[in-house]
C-alpha cells in the first residue's frame, strides 16, 4: 500500500499524513518543537535550488542542498530575510567556527523557527537542512529595522539596534506590548499610565519604559534606549523584580552618608548586603561576580574600596562619574576590575579578578598585566580556523574523573575549564574529545539517579543530553570548538539550584506565585481543528495521524481551573469520562474518556504557574484493519531506514537487513512483534557500529529510526 502526501494539501492546525513515515515524522516533530497559537508550517518555508525533501510536516521539515553548508546558509538566510523573518543570536552564544555545520534562529511576529544546517555523510555528503518550530515562553517584538539582534525566547531578555526616533520606538513597544498583556507604568503617578500619557520618560542619555501585567505580579518589564553609532539606538528589554518602580528613596538628613554592610560572597568575591539580584563563576584563570543593588554609585563605592582594601587589593587607576565608574585594581595573583553603572534607580555591579600564576608583584602596574594578556590573546587568535585540526571521527575515548572541589548544581568533568555558572545556566570548555565528555556525564548523571532521554543529535562533533530526576530537567549540548570541546547546559536542575552562597539572591530573587482564579474571559472556550481550548493560553499544537491524534498547549492557570474547563467543555462534545480512572492531584491530573473517535485520555501537568495540557484519542479500530496492528499483549516495533545505504540491526537474538528507503512511503518495511519489556539492539551503519535500548507496552507500536546520529524510537501508538 503507497500513498501519496502532497505538502499543497496540508494544514497548519490539523494534519492527516499517509505513510508510515509520515506517521513517524509527525511524532518525531513532537520532540522537536510545539507550534504557537499563530500556528507555523515549516513545510512551506524557502527552500533552495536542486533540494530533495526527506519529510515534512508543520512542526519540523528536513530536506538536503547540492550545494555545501556555508552556500547553503547564506542562500537560506537571505531567502527567509526576504518572506520577513529576522535573525537573532542568543545571550552569551558561542560561535562555532565549524564550515560542516550552521545553527541559526529566527523570529517573524510571534513566530520562532530555528534552522540546523549539517553535513549529512549518510546523504552521500550532502547538506542536511532541518527547519524546527520554535517554542515562546516569552516573546517580545522586534522593531521591523532591527539589527544586532540577542534574545531568549525561554526568559524575557532582548537587545537591538534601531534607526527609528526614540519617541517612535517608544510608541512602538507601547502598542507591540499592550497586545501581549504588559500594560505601560508611570513611576510619576505610581500607577498604570493614563491612555493619552507618555510612552515613556525621555532623558538626555535616551529613555527608559517600565511595563507590568497581571499575570506576573513580582516583577516588571524595563525598556531602556541609549545612543548607539552612526545615529542609531540600542533597546534592551529585560526583566526585574518589581522592586525597581519604587521610587527612590530620600537620603536622609543630617545623618551621615548610607554605608552598605557586607553580605555573602558570590564566588569569593564581596557584595553587598540587601542586594536584588546576583550570580558568580569561578574558573583556576578567573573569578566574576555580578549584582545590582538600590544605592547610589558613591555609597557602592565606598563598600567596595572598604572590602578590597581589607582584602590586601591594591587601587591602581580609577574613573568615577555621577551615573558610572570603572576601578582597576592589583592583587598578589592578578588583577581586577570593577564596573559600578546607575540606571532605573539600580546601581549594576561588575566585578571581575583575573588569576595570573605565578603570582604577579604586588608593584606590577595594571598596564604591565594588559600586555600579557594581549599577548596571550593574540597567541590564540593565531590559530586560526584554517589551521585548526579537526577532531578526527575515531578519536580515543578519554575516561574523565569529576572536578574535585567545584560547586556547580551538577558535576563537572577534571579537564573543565573556564567555568561559568548562573542565571539557570552553565558552560564551561574541555580539552577532552566530544565523546569522552559525553561518555562522562552519561556515567555520572546514571549514577546520582538520572534518567536520561533520548536525543536525536550524537555524531562526533556534536552531542546532547538530556537527563530528568524528581521532575527537574537538565540538557547539555557538547560541541567541538576547534581545538576545544565547548559545553553548555540549562534547565530547571540548574535554575533552582541555590548554593549556601547565595542565600539572599534566592530570597530576593522574582519566585513564580500561583496565578489568580480564572476569570470567565480566561476560560471562554475556543476551537482549535474541534477541540476546546480556553482563550487565555500561551501555547496550542494539534497533530493528527490514522491512528490518534493529540491537542498540547500552556495555560498559564491554576490546575483547578483547567481541569474544570475540561471537564465542562468535553461534556458538551458527548464525552464520557470514567470515573474510576480518574487521578487528580496537586500539581497533576490524568482523566480517562469514551468518544465516539476512541478512547481519550487528558493529562494536565502544573509547573511555576503554567498548566501543561495534553489531550489526545487513540483509535483502535483504525489500528486493527491496517497493517500495523500487534499481536494480543504485544507491541509491534518497525523499522525505517531513510538512508541510502543498508542497515543491520540485531534486536531479540534476530539480525534484520533493512534496505535504503525502506519504511519511508509505507509500511514495506520490516516489522516485529515483541512482548512487553526493554531491548538492547545493535546497529551497523555506514561503516559504523552502536547500540541502544527500547522499552514496549503491550498494545503499543513503536517505529525505529536510523538518521546519521543514530536511531530514534517513536511512538506512534
Amino acid at each position: 500500500m503507497r500513498a501519496k502526501t502532497s505538502v499543497k494539501t496540508r494544514t497548519a492546525s490539523s494534519r492527516c499524513v499517509s505513510g508510515f513515515a509520515g506517521l513517524l515524522m509527525l511524532v518525531a516533530g513532537l520532540f522537536v518543537a510545539r507550534a504557537q497559537d499563530a500556528s507555523l508550517d515549516t513545510s512551506r518555508l524557502p527552500r533552495v535550488g536542486g533540494a530533495k525533501e526527506i519529510y515534512a510536516s508543520a512542526l519540523t521539515t528536513i530536506f538536503t542542498s547540492p550545494n555545501p553548508v556555508i552556500a547553503t546558509a547564506g542562500a537560506i538566510d537571505s531567502a527567509l530575510a526576504a518572506a520577513g523573518w529576522q535573525k537573532y543570536g542568543a545571550p552569551a552564544a558561542a560561535t562555532s567556527d565549524n564550515p560542516n555545520m550552521r545553527m541559526l534562529s529566527y523570529k517573524r511576529g510571534r513566530q520562532a523557527l530555528g534552522v540546523f544546517i549539517t553535513l549529512a555523510p549518510a546523504q552521500n555528503n550532502a547538506t542536511s537542512v532541518q527547519y524546527n518550530a520554535t517554542p515562546l515562553a516569552n516573546d517580545l517584538p522586534f522593531t521591523n529595522d532591527a539589527t544586532d539582534i540577542v534574545y531568549a525566547p525561554d526568559r524575557p531578555s532582548l537587545s537591538l539596534v534601531t534607526a527609528q526616533p526614540i519617541d517612535r520606538t517608544l510608541d512602538f513597544y507601547r502598542k507591540e506590548l499592550a497586545s501581549r498583556g504588559w500594560s505601560l507604568w508611570s513611576r510619576k503617578l505610581n500607577a498604570k499610565e493614563v491612555a493619552d500619557g507618555p510612552s515613556g520618560v525621555v532623558h538626555e542619555r535616551g529613555a527608559y519604559a517600565d511595563y507590568v501585567t497581571d499575570s506576573k505580579p513580582t516583577v516588571a518589564l524595563v525598556l531602556t534606549i541609549q545612543a548607539a553609532d552612526a545615529g542609531k539606538f540600542k533597546v534592551e528589554l529585560k526583566e526585574w523584580p518589581i522592586k525597581v518602580l519604587a521610587p527612590e528613596p530620600a537620603k536622609p538628613a543630617n545623618n551621615g552618608p548610607r554605608v552598605l554592610e557586607a553580605g555573602p560572597e558570590l564566588s569569593s568575591l564581596p557584595a553587598p548586603k540587601g542586594r536584588m539580584q546576583g550570580s558568580g563563576t569561578s574558573s583556576p584563570s578567573n573569578r566574576s561576580m555580578s549584582a545590582s543593588i538600590d544605592a547610589d554609585i558613591e555609597t557602592v563605592l565606598a563598600f567596595y574600596r572598604r572590602e578590597l582594601a581589607a582584602k590586601n587589593w591594591n587601587e591602581e587607576t580609577a574613573s568615577v562619574a555621577a551615573d558610572q565608574a570603572t576601578v582597576a585594581f592589583s592583587t598578589s595573583d592578578g588583577s581586577a576590575v570593577l564596573k559600578l553603572e546607575r540606571r532605573d534607580n539600580l546601581t549594576s555591579i561588575s566585578l571581575v579578578q583575573r588569576i595570573v600564576k605565578p603570582p604577579v608583584a604586588r608593584n606590577d602596574s595594571v598596564d604591565a598585566l594588559m600586555k600579557q594578556a594581549l599577548q596571550m590573546a593574540t597567541q590564540a587568535d593565531a590559530l586560526s580556523p584554517a589551521t585548526r585540526t579537526p577532531p578526527a571521527a575515531n578519536e580515543p575515548a578519554e575516561a574523565l574523573q569529576a572536578l574535585a572541589g567545584s560547586d556547580a548544581p551538577v558535576p563537572l568533568p577534571s579537564t573543565a575549564t573556564n567555568i561559568e555558572t548562573g542565571d539557570g545556566k552553565l558552560e564551561f570548555d574541555s580539552t577532552s574529545g566530544v565523546q569522552s565528555v559525553a561518555d562522562f556525564y552519561r556515567s555520572v548523571m546514571k549514577q546520582q539517579g538520572w534518567q536520561s532521554r533520548r536525543s536525536v543529535i550524537n555524531n562526533a562533533n556534536m552531542v546532547v543530553l538530556d537527563f530528568t530526576k524528581a521532575k527537574k530537567t537538565v540538557s547539555f549540548t557538547i560541541m567541538r570548538m576547534g581545538p576545544k570541546t565547548n559545553v553548555s547546559a540549562k534547565g530547571s536542575a540548574l535554575e533552582s539550584a541555590v548554593k549556601p552562597t547565595d542565600a539572599v539572591t534566592a530570597s530576593n530573587a522574582p519566585v513564580a506565585e500561583e496565578p489568580a482564579p480564572a476569570t470567565a474571559e480566561d476560560l471562554q472556550p475556543e476551537d482549535n481543528s474541534g477541540w476546546p481550548v480556553p482563550k487565555r493560553r500561551t501555547m496550542v499544537a494539534n497533530e493528527k495521524t490514522p491512528f490518534r491524534r493529540e491537542l498540547t498547549s500552556e495555560v498559564p492557570l491554576r490546575l483547578t481551573d483547567v481541569l474544570g474547563f475540561y471537564r465542562k467543555e468535553l461534556g458538551k462534545l458527548g464525552w464520557t469520562e470514567d470515573n474510576s480512572k480518574a487521578v487528580v492531584a496537586q500539581d497533576n491530573a490524568a482523566l480517562a474518556f469514551n468518544t465516539s473517535e476512541g478512547q481519550a485520555a487528558l493529562k494536565l501537568t502544573y509547573k511555576n504557574g503554567v498548566t501543561s495540557v495534553s489531550l489526545a484519542t487513540r483509535n483502535p479500530d483504525a489500528l486493527a484493519k491496517s497493517e500495523m496492528a500487534p499481536k494480543p499483549g504485544q507491541a509491534k516495533l518497525a523499522l525505517v531506514n531513510p538512508n541510502p545505504g543498508e542497515v543491520i540491526v540485531t534486536i531479540n537474538k534476530k539480525t534484520i537487513k533493512v534496505a535504503p528507503g525502506v519504511g519511508t512511503k509505507a509500511p514495506d518495511g520490516p516489522s516485529l512483534d515483541l512482548p512487553p519489556g526493554k531491548y538492547r539492539f545493535s546497529v551497523k551503519q555506514a561503516g559504523k557500529s552502536y547500540s541502544d535500548e527500547i522499552a514496549v507496552g503491550a498494545g503499543e507500536v513503536w517505529g525505529l529510526m536510523f538518521g546519521p546520529g543514530g536511531a530514534l524510537p517513536m511512538k506512534v501508538y
